[in-house]
């Protein structure tokens, strides 16, 4: 018997050649039963029946892993979350199940528990694209580049013509300072789709990092005429980061403001405010704005540093420093600086 997939968000299909355990002939029957509503696009009918599966038979494993697929592709990940362990719990051999445990723990953001079970579930011999893709995307999360590099150069060994591939390995590179080779990926990502205004942020982002700011400019207007809300957000901020560089506050301030108004709860938007605040005198300003920012976000790196420089021209000496080790401690380089300085050492 194989684990039945249920939707075609894996690349490759599973398939199992261990021997499953013998179920009792009603539990086969209705879990047969809940496959064919399920083809029959029946999901709601399918998981009923998968759940009436396994109330006869608590230990159908492949009951409980399609569950949890079914949660996961309803966005459930929590439930399906529990569904993968409640599958693992019975079967611990089958790589497709290490798989699933893996991509629901990325969802829900737990990166060391999504790289344990996705590197194991390839050791134990699930090749597929998408699992090592997650794998790559879950070893950057947790800064382990060199896994994350390997994971998804088999992903583009599989597939070279996913932009999703390309656009992953550019996240890599950009994550670990690599920036030209960041940039050759996200421009073979936006070569092989070039509709994609996700690319077109990062790909402007990088720009920006390295200098070229006609060549980001350019890049984020193209990407504003098809973004979507949350797109234009991450667009109208890079513009800002743009104008301020240049020293344009006020076109810096504006865009910022346009990137406000689609999201209210954007601590980047709040922390980029602030440094604008800053480079202008205005430290009160700043330091609310850091405060706003550390609220949505407490690891924020980039607000407890800017918070940082607000405190120290305002003269809160120890608050300054004590800003500047919470942003050393969250990995900042240029915090340490600060920390290292007279100010911090009087």
């Amino acid at each position: 018997m194989k684990l039945f997939l249920l939707f075609p968000l894996i690349l490759a299909a599973y398939s199992l050649s261990l021997a499953q355990p013998k179920y009792a002939a009603e539990s086969r029957k209705v879990f047969k039963q809940a496959v064919k509503e399920y083809e029959n696009n029946n999901q709601s009918e399918a998981e009923k029946l998968f759940r009436q599966c396994v109330e006869l038979e608590p230990n159908y494993a492949e009951a409980y892993f399609n569950l949890s697929k079914i949660s996961y592709k309803n966005e459930q990940f929590p439930e399906a979350l529990v569904n993968a362990q409640k599958a693992y719990s019975k079967n611990k051999l089958q790589p497709t199940i290490y798989s699933q445990l893996g991509r629901c723990h990325f969802q829900l953001e737990s990166y060391d528990s999504a790289a344990y079970y996705l590197h194991k579930a390839i050791r134990l011999g699930d090749k597929s694209e998408n699992t090592y893709l997650f794998a790559a995307k879950s070893f950057n999360e947790i800064k382990d580049y060199a896994e994350a590099i390997q994971n998804v150069n088999k992903a583009i060994e599989i597939n070279d013509k996913s932009p999703l591939n390309f656009n992953t390995r550019g996240q890599i590179f950009f994550n670990r300072g690599d920036y030209e080779n960041a940039v050759i990926d996200f421009e073979k990502a936006l070569e092989i789709n070039p509709n994609s205004t996700g690319i077109y942020v990062n790909l402007a982002n990088t720009k920006l990092l390295l200098g070229e700011e006609d060549e980001a400019i350019k890049l984020i207007n193209t990407g504003l005429s098809t973004a979507s809300k949350e797109e234009k957000v991450q667009l109208y901020l890079l513009q800002g980061n743009y104008y301020h560089k240049k020293g344009d506050y006020k076109k810096a301030t504006e865009n910022y403001e346009k990137a406000k108004g689609l999201d209210q709860n954007n601590a980047a938007v709040l922390n980029n405010q602030a440094a604008v605040f800053l480079d202008q005198g205005k430290f009160q300003s700043a330091l609310e704005l850091c405060n706003e920012a550390l609220d949505l976000n407490p690891e924020m790196t980039a607000a407890y540093f800017n918070r940082g420089i607000a405190n120290e021209m305002l003269k809160n000496v120890d608050a300054a420093c004590s800003d500047w080790e919470q942003a050393f401690i969250l990995g900042s380089e240029k915090a340490e600086e600060y920390l290292n300085s007279p100010t911090c050492n009087e």
